[in-house]
Parts: structure tokens; sequence; C-alpha cells
């Protein structure tokens, strides 16, 4: 992403009244220009989260750590030692030494079987946050990525296990986009109502609903890729992208995202979700949008980059 971009995008972001610049990858931290965009970002009183995979530089780190803990969060994605290469983890646990409190954990599975228990070591050995990111790899709509395989009858006892774990350690986990109860056993959904239910009211926007901490509910996140377009989310990266102009608002591209995905994807991942005792409950919407839209378009339509009119555009006679 070059600086005027960049720039652009944090003026959005002001815009928009979101308190935070999120910077992600790729690996945000092998940027160039990337302790020039963190400065830039703190500098006009944005809170910084960075996203990363744990290969940061030593004298960034040097650099991020004397940040003030209040204004930057580093998210890690970490490696499993069981599996990933030694030097990865090695290097994920320097960060973790360094920085401490200000990073917590995330992980993000994408298989059946994944080991958890290290996940708790390194919080207590290092010091990090008391809480944890829990992902599902999601299907790249017209992508071949690897992802995690849902099975509507096998419920993630993998998640279950970490839930139980974390409460036993006073450590909080929170769900990542693409969970639906339905993937959980009836036991683990009466224990967590938190991670399912979610007030549907509408609020001006018309289309952003009103959002528990860990809602399920699945619309536009909007991530800005480095050459200036917009994207609903990454998942659905390849079937619309929308031009970040002066003037437009998250609220802009919120409306035109969700009034144009809709139309493509049917209500829900499974062809039991319009029935379903939850849905009709308001606690699911029918799950990750680009599961959903494999159901019926395993080929997605071509990639199209809408025209779109900035308000100052709208408004001229």
């Amino acid at each position: 992403m070059s600086p005027d971009v960049f720039q652009r995008a944090l003026s959005f972001v002001k815009r928009s009244h979101i308190p935070e610049a999120r910077l992600l990858g790729g690996e945000p931290t092998e940027h160039p220009l990337f302790r020039d965009y963190v400065a830039r970002a703190l500098h006009q009183g944005l809170r910084v989260v960075v996203f990363s995979g744990g290969g940061v530089p030593e004298d960034l780190l040097d650099y991020l750590e004397g940040l003030p803990g209040e204004r930057f969060l580093l998210v890690l994605n970490v490696a499993d030692p069981t599996v990933h290469p030694p030097e990865l983890v090695r290097q994920q646990k320097r960060v973790c030494q360094i920085l401490g409190s200000k990073v917590r954990l995330g992980i993000n599975f994408h298989k059946f079987q994944q080991n958890t228990s290290y996940l708790f070591d390194w919080v207590n050995r290092y010091r990090l946050q008391h809480a944890i990111r829990v992902g599902v790899a999601h299907p790249i709509w017209g992508g071949d990525n690897s992802f995690y395989h849902l099975r509507r009858q096998q419920p993630l006892d993998v998640v279950e296990r970490l839930f139980e774990a974390a409460e036993r350690s006073d450590i909080e986990v929170t769900l990542d986009c693409g969970f639906t109860p339905c993937m959980f056993s009836d036991a683990f959904v009466e224990a967590h109502p938190d991670c399912f239910q979610a007030d549907l009211r509408p609020k001006k926007t018309g289309v952003e609903a009103a959002r528990s901490k860990t809602s399920r509910l699945c619309g536009p996140v909007i991530d800005i890729l480095p050459e200036g377009m917009c994207i609903a989310c990454y998942a659905l990266s390849r079937i619309m992208r929308l031009p970040l102009l002066d003037g437009l608002s998250r609220k802009d591209l919120l409306l035109r995202f969700e009034r144009e995905i809709a139309a493509l994807t049917p209500r829900g991942m499974y062809r039991e979700c319009d029935r379903c005792s939850y849905r009709q409950a308001s606690m699911c919407d029918g799950g990750c949008r680009a599961r959903r839209a494999l159901r019926f378009r395993p080929e997605p339509m071509p990639l199209t980059s809408v025209e779109f009119q900035s308000p100052q555009e709208r408004n001229r006679p």
C-alpha cells in the first residue's frame, strides 16, 4: 500500500468514526514504511491493531515495545508447535517475550483436530493478554484455499474444549466471524448464550445490526486492499470491489455491499436453515456468506469493480 492510499484509508477511518486502524497482510510488519504508518495513525488519534504471523523484524520489536499499551495491540496468529517449522515458533515466542501484554493470541482452525494446550502456557509464561481470538478458515469464493469443511451434524469439539480449558484458566475466548449455533452442542449453546444472541433491531444505516460482542451475524466488514479498492471481506474478495473514493464513509460502503451481495447468496449454509429454531430466535442469520454461495454457485460470477459515486458527485446538479 502506497502512502497516498494509506492516508486515504486513515481519512476514511476517521470520517467513519472508527477508533482503530487495523493493519493486516500478509505480514504487515514487512512493509518498508510500517513504522511510519503506525506513527501516522497514532498521531491522528487512532489506536493501532496489527494482525501478525510473528515475523516481526528485531528493530521493529524495539519500536513496538516502546508504544503505550492502551494505543497498540498485536494480534498474533499463533503457529502450532507440533506442525509448523521450529524457526517460526521461535520467532513468535520472541515477539511474545518482548511485547508481553501488548500481544493477544489468535488461532485459526483449519482441521478437525488441532493442538491448543500450548496457548495457555504462552499466555501465562509471557504475560500476554488473557484473551484468545478464535477463527475458522473459510473458503474464498472462487479460490482454491484450504479451509475448514464444516459438517452440520459434527459439533466443533475442539473449540468447545478450548472454551472449557480457557474458563479454568480465567482466559476470555472470543469467536470471530462464521460460527453458527448448529456447529456446537446444545449444551455449549445453552452455556454460552452471549456467543450467539444478537439484537436485530435496525440501526440508522438500515443494514448494520446491533451486535453483541461475539454475535454470529454475517455482514460486510470493509477491508481496504493495497491498491485502494474495498472488499466486503476476504472470503468474498473475488466477487466484488468498490473504489475508496473521497467523502465515502463506512455506512456508504456497507449499504452498497449489503445490497449487491445479498442478491447473490442464499439464506443459509444448509438447506435446514430456513426452518432452524436458532434462526427463528435471532441467534443466527445463516452463517458465512462465502459458504452460503458455495451451496448453489460453486463457480462465482466474474469479479466486478462497481461504478460508485462519491457523495459530492451524487449531489451535483
